[in-house]
């Protein structure tokens, strides 16, 4: 963990989730990060409140903004109704990687095998699945690009 990172309320780190924090990470409220994988946060990125499950890997870039919102990159329960009760297998996670600049807004939920772009913001109460790219706003569930920002 950089030095200069300022906790403002708790950082809770559950399980063997390996943590790496840049340089000038502010956190406010309780934020809370499980799931055995790998969470690397860019410098200078504030995280305010929110849950963190990388039980392969999430990615957060520099100057972002998280709200109190929920990052999940796996599952937890196999999606075929045969295999749900089994233990989830591979397919159950996929990485998260979110860009530089971006804005999560309060009470969304950004899904496994996301990629928001730079320069992007995301909605309060949004669901994000997939590619979102850079330099838009993006709301709803699930979450459409409702504007583009110029240049």
């Amino acid at each position: 963990m950089a030095q200069d990172v300022m906790v403002q309320g708790r950082l809770k780190i559950r399980g063997k989730t390996h943590v790496t924090l840049g340089s000038g990470i502010r956190i406010r409220q309780t934020v809370r990060v499980t799931g055995n994988g790998v969470l690397n946060v860019d410098k200078n990125t504030m995280l305010n409140g929110c849950w963190i499950i990388a039980s392969s890997q999430v990615q957060i870039g520099e100057n972002c903004l998280i709200s109190d919102c929920g990052i999940t990159d796996n599952d937890y329960h196999n999606l075929h109704p045969v295999d749900r009760h089994r233990k989830p297998t591979k397919k159950t996670r996929s990485p998260i990687s979110i860009g530089s600049n971006v804005w999560i807004g309060l009470r969304s939920i950004v899904l496994k095998g996301t990629t928001i772009g730079d320069d992007s913001v995301i909605g309060a109460g949004s669901v994000v699945h997939g590619a979102i790219p850079s330099g838009v706003v993006a709301a709803g569930n699930p979450a459409r690009i409702i504007k583009h920002f110029d240049n």
